[in-house]
Parts: structure tokens; sequence; C-alpha cells
């Protein structure tokens, strides 16, 4: 009956000797107690009173004696099958005068599927970037078949299907492996592929290999695989073009019908900065596709090296070991300028123009009488704030004869002395400011105690100019320490901006005893080059590698893609900063067509902006963090967002991906015309079950309420009868 096999009931207490004759007692004790009553009752309200009691002493029983209710019921069902159907555009592909979805569209319609359908129970989802039952939730302009196979697999996890019927032409450009995420799938995958090969002349590209930074003036490579077929005997042009204008060229001659050939082109960049590169392929007459012969890339065009403005009034030690420093790294190449009356051969003048200080990524002024620097402050703050170039101010004697301390100088330091301040010559240590101990120029070890002793152990500084005003937008990352200070928190080292500029400055000296102490213990002078290689690096970073930015996902996106920004809010120890706000705008060139988006904490300090259904063109972005109403970050930049989409760029079908589906799933590879085959796989035979059950008579919330309310109602009637 009901398919029941087995039925039996368990307890699980240990006191089941004591339970039963406790029952019988109390059983007992209630119909000795309802046989006679004052008043006396009718005959059925004994029996619904005694009733009443039974049943509460047995609810608490059962309570007690924990019983088990265990049985297996057998039963025949139907096969289970999840149908998948591949709705990307590729599927859209006329081969032979019908598309492949319309192929697939008449397989389904087929009497065989119909009557396939009657002796299965079938779960039908579509399939493009994602999985769904819903097919107008479908992002169509990529395949991830991997991504699908993993989505399904875990939807059935405890009840999965007894087959996957997959009908796709094979194509997957994005997500994960399809044969990886197929291996050790416990559901075999009936795979039918709604590819055919329609003869159509075809030529694309395939993989492009570049390196994404490249250096102004140096030779480069970009290495491009071209793929065809249904093409012979033929002469194609393959190019590279920057800004529309060919840079390197190859002629790729074509002898069989179909095939692979790997190109390599030379690309020497003229210029530093962002560059957008066109990969072309000519068209061959009557092709089929043509979205998939042009390709764009972008790279990053650096300076070959960087140039260093090293500016002083008469050379000394200090010079000395800065200029060897600069010199022998293959990453700067160093200028020095001597202004002083007693320079002899030597003497040179600052620059006087814009060009000529803008060509240099940072500038040194070596204890300098800035009053001599104020005929050039419009062209140096023009440098900072519109170029954003790297100025480090060192202070000393000379400057401490500065006359005044002018406006201007005020607007580019991040301290200064009040008034004509003397240097004091002591020995003094610097101590990092804690909240800035990982900033590249105070970070010489590799933990917050190490940099402490770094810093403590260093040859000591022995000169101090004391800088007790301080820019209300500077960063201290330095303070003399040493009882002859007599002052606390003096400045030594910080920095501050101006636009987008950087600037920082030192009012301790020397630095050259660093190396030149160790050298002669012998050492290296380690921490000497380590200190100027990295405050340095750090004054001439690009912005995509300072800890707050903004930056697109890439460059170029292909059309339908979800257009990623993700934006980093950090200080420089890299701390989270907290409560910043964000937003990125685009606007389409020569359209002015703009779309904003806030830019959505992921976790502290990340965050991100997504773009969705960005109509294909060039793009200018505009980003921007701020906090409690302070600008932290602007930025802005191009992307281009290609006409083609991945599944357009190549639409030719992939039996391989299919074949190891359904190899690593233990199912079966068909092509479109063995369907009747693929259906004749599925064994359609009815599925016995055998379900083992069991149900537990004891820590029920309805026992409890069965007790509560059968007391509550003995009382009521006891009440109303007057038996209380």
């Amino acid at each position: 009956m009901f398919g029941l096999q087995e039925f039996s009931i368990d307890f699980l207490t240990d006191s089941l000797w004591m339970l039963i004759p406790t029952f019988l007692i109390l059983v007992g004790l209630s119909v000795y107690l309802y046989l006679k009553t004052n008043p006396p009752l009718p005959l059925y309200l004994k029996i619904i009173l005694t009733t009443f009691r039974i049943i509460t002493v047995l609810a608490i029983i059962l309570s007690l004696a924990q019983p088990v209710i265990s049985y297996t019921r057998e039963f025949e069902r139907l096969p289970r099958a999840a149908l998948l159907l591949d709705e990307s555009l590729s599927m859209e592909k006329s081969e032979l005068g019908k598309s492949r979805k319309a192929r697939m569209d008449s397989l389904l319609s087929s009497v065989e599927f119909e009557n396939l359908q009657k002796n299965l129970d079938i779960s039908t989802y579509y399939f493009a970037s994602g999985l769904t039952e819903d097919i107008s939730t479908l992002d169509k302009s990529r395949t991830s078949l991997g991504d699908i196979i993993k989505q399904l697999n875990t939807k059935e996890i405890g009840n999965n299907s007894d087959y996957w019927l997959l009908l796709s032409d094979g194509n997957s450009n994005s997500g994960s492996e399809p044969a990886a995420a197929s291996n050790g799938l416990s559901t075999p995958v009936i795979t039918v592929d709604m590819a055919l090969s329609g003869g159509n002349s075809d030529i694309g590209l395939g993989d492009i290999e570049f390196n994404p930074v490249m250096f102004a003036g140096q030779s480069g490579e970009i290495k491009i695989s071209a793929y065809w077929q249904n093409i012979e005997n033929q002469k194609i042009k393959v190019r590279l073009l920057d800004s529309n204008r060919v840079k390197s060229e190859y002629s790729l001659n074509i002898n069989q019908n179909e095939g692979l050939s790997d190109i390599t082109l030379k690309y020497i960049p003229e210029t530093p900065g962002q560059k957008i590169l066109q990969i072309e392929i000519s068209p061959v007459p009557g092709e089929e596709n043509q979205e998939n012969n042009k390709r764009s890339m972008s790279i990053k065009v650096l300076k070959s090296r960087l140039s260093v403005l090293l500016v002083c009034e008469r050379p000394d030690y200090e010079i000395g070991f800065l200029k060897r420093f600069y010199e022998r790294t293959e990453k700067y190449e160093i200028e020095l300028k001597v202004l002083g009356e007693k320079s002899g051969n030597l003497f040179s003048r600052f620059p006087n123009t814009q060009a000529s200080l803008n060509r240099f990524d940072l500038i040194i002024l070596y204890d300098m009488n800035l009053n001599s620097l104020e005929p050039h402050k419009d062209i140096i703050n023009s440098y900072l704030a519109d170029k954003g170039g790297a100025l480090w101010v060192l202070l000393g004697e000379n400057f401490s004869k500065t006359t005044q301390i002018n406006n201007w100088m005020k607007q580019i330091l991040p301290f200064y002395p009040s008034g004509n301040q003397k240097i004091e010559y002591l020995s003094f240590h610097g101590e990092p400011s804690e909240s800035n101990l990982f900033h590249p120029a105070v970070r010489l070890g590799n933990s917050q105690s190490e940099i402490r002793q770094i810093w403590a152990e260093l040859p000591p500084f022995k000169s101090l100019l004391a800088c007790e005003n301080i820019a209300s937008d500077a960063e201290i990352l330095l303070y003399a320490t040493a009882s002859g200070v007599g002052r606390n928190n003096l400045p030594i080292m910080g920095y501050k901006r101006l636009g987008a500029g950087k600037i920082f400055a030192a009012a301790s000296l020397p630095l050259w005893n660093w190396g030149f102490i160790n050298i002669g213990f012998g050492e290296t002078d380690s921490y000497y080059s380590e200190y100027i290689e990295n405050l340095s690096s750090w004054l001439t970073v690009a912005d995509d590698l300072e800890p707050v930015r903004i930056t697109p996902g890439k460059n170029i996106y292909n059309r339908g893609e979800i257009i990623i920004f993700k934006g980093f809010a950090y200080d420089m120890g890299y701390r989270p900063i907290p409560d910043v706000n964000g937003t990125i705008k685009l606007e389409k060139i020569n359209s002015k067509e703009i779309t904003e988006t806030d830019l959505i904490s992921q976790r502290e300090g990340r965050y991100e902006a997504d773009f969705y259904n960005i109509e294909p063109g060039e793009y200018k972005y505009f980003g921007q963090f701020s906090k409690d109403g302070r600008i932290l970050k602007e930025v802005e930049g191009k992307i281009l967002v290609e006409s083609f989409s991945l599944e357009e760029f190549d639409l030719s079908g992939n039996p391989e991906i299919l074949r190891a589906i359904s190899k690593n799933s233990g199912g079966a590879y068909h092509r479109a015309a063995e369907f009747e085959d693929a259906l004749l796989a599925i064994d359609t035979k009815p599925r016995l079950v055998k379900d083992n059950n069991e149900f537990k008579l004891f820590n029920k919330f309805w026992l409890l309420l069965i007790i509560i309310g059968v007391l509550v109602t003995e009382w009521l009637v006891r009440k109303l009868n007057q038996l209380i």
C-alpha cells in the first residue's frame, strides 16, 4: 500500500522499561480519578475528561521515549532531463540557407522529440552569458559554457537529472574552461553540434600577444595569429595602425584552403602616452564575416629614461653623491645646473621657458636661496600644477639666508621657517610619523618595528632648519628627535601637492654619509640607494600606481561587455580611507552623450562602477573621489567600445569543446544530422526509486501544543462543571 516496503518504530531512550509501567499507572489513575466525581458528572463527560488526561499522558511519555518511525517507500518516476538551448548571437549564423537557431527549433519540433517528451520529465534552460529559464533576461553577446555547466551542476545538487541534452554550436568565448568544468560531472551530457561547414570564405584575427607597456623610441613586437577557411591563392595584407597611420605591414600568402598563421609586426612608439592601436586584415571577396578582420589594442608608452634636473648654487659632497647615483642607473638621465657666482666653469642658468622645464620628470633644488628663483615662479607653478611635475627641495644653509619667505614659497613648500631662521648644527636622528611608516620615502624595512629601528640607527643628521610653519595640506613623514633640538615635532621631511604635481621637502642634511659611512665599514650603500630610488620613483610615479586612483578595467571593450571602473582609496600607509564618495562619467566623443554612475564600495578602500549596454564608440571618462566636500582625486582618459561583440568576432563552431564535455561527463557527441541517434541514447524507462524516511515523534513544537491545548481544555471543562 502506497509503496511501503518496510515499517518500524524505534525508541531512542534507555529508560523504556520505566516509561511503559509509568504510562499504565498514569492511565489507570486517570480512569480512577474520573470514575467517581463530586459533583457527579454524566458518563459522556467522564469519558471526554478521561480521554483528555490520557492524551496528555501519552504526549508526555512519547516525548520522553523519543520514538522514531522509519519506513521505506518504492515507486516509479519518469527519467529527468535538463534541456540546454544555446541562444547566443553565434546561433544566428546562416549555414546552407538556414540559421543554426532555426535548425535547432526545427529539431525540437520534430516528431521524435515530441515522443521523447512524453516519457521524460524535462526542464528547459536557455544560455548565453548565463543560464536562465527566462529567455528575455539573456545577454546574448557572449557565451560562457564553462560557467553554465557549473551553474546547472550547483542548481541540481540533491536532485540531479539523469541526462543533460545540450544543443549548441560549441562557441565559448568567456568565463571558465568548459572541458575543465565538465570534469567529474555525475550527469552524462549528450551534446548536439548545431554548427555546419557551410563553405563560406572567412579570415580573421585570433590571439594577439604584446607587452602593454612600451618605451618611446624602442622597438617592440606584436605577435598575431590569423586563421582562414575556404580561401586559396590569395595575398592578404596585415597592418598595424596608429591614429589611422600604417606603422607596420605584413604580406600573408595563402596557398591552402584553410589554416592558421603566426605573424610578428614591429612597432616603435614615437611619443609617451596611452596609445590605442588597430590591427587589421584586408578582406577577401565574398567574405562572410568582416567583423573579425579588425582588432584594437591599448598600450602605455613610457619615456625610455626619466630626466632629472639637479640645481644647486655650489657643488659639494651631497651633489656628488646624488649625481653619481643617477648616472649609474639606466633609469635616469641627469642634468646638473650650478647657479652660484662662484661656480666657475660649471655655471649655467635655470631653464627660462615652460617647454625647457617641462621636459624634466624630476627637479631637485639643493640648498637654494629661493629668492633667486622668484623670476621663474610662474613656469615652476605650471610645471607642477599643469604638467604634474615633481619637485624635491633640500633646505640647508643657503636657504636659511633667504631674505623673505614670500607667498610663493609658502604656496609650494609643505613647511617653512619663520623669518630669517638660522641653520642649526647639531647631531640628531629622524623619527618617522606613525601614520606614514609605509610611505616609500620612509619604508626602509619590511615591518613597522624594523622601519623605526633603521631610522634610529642611520648616521645622524648634522644640520637642521627649524620649520615651525606647516601648510594645512602638508603630510609630514619625519620629525627631528634629539635633546639638543629643544622643540617637539619639528618636521624634517614631508610633502604636499600643487594641482597634479608633488613637492617634497627635507629640512635636515646630510644624506650622503648614509652611503659613505657604510662603504667605509665594508658594507653597501643600500639604505642611501634605497631611499633615493624610492623617493625618486614615488615622485615620478604614474597615477595608476598611486594609493588613491581610479582606473578602467581595460581600455578596449567589446560591444555588450560590462564596462567596469575600479577605484582605490588608501592613505600613504595603504590604510583604507573611510566615507569616500566617487563618481564616473562617460562622454561619447563627437556626440556629447553622457552617462554617469557612482563608484560603489566593494570592501574597505575598494570601489567599483559598472556601465551596462554602452553603445560602440570612443568615450572620454571623468572620475572623481571626494571626502567631506574635498576632492581627493580627479582623473580623465579614454576607452573604446568596439562595434562587434565577442560572438561576432568568431562565428565558427567548436565541436572539440562539445566532444570534451561529452567525454568528460560520460555522455555522447552527435552532429545535428544525428539528432535522432542522440535521442535514442536517452534511456526512457521509468526509474525505480527507493525512498528511505524517518519521522521523529519528539522535540516537536506541535507535540508541546497538544499537551498545552489538551490540559487547558480539560481545565475549562472541569471549571465549567465545578470540579475546581
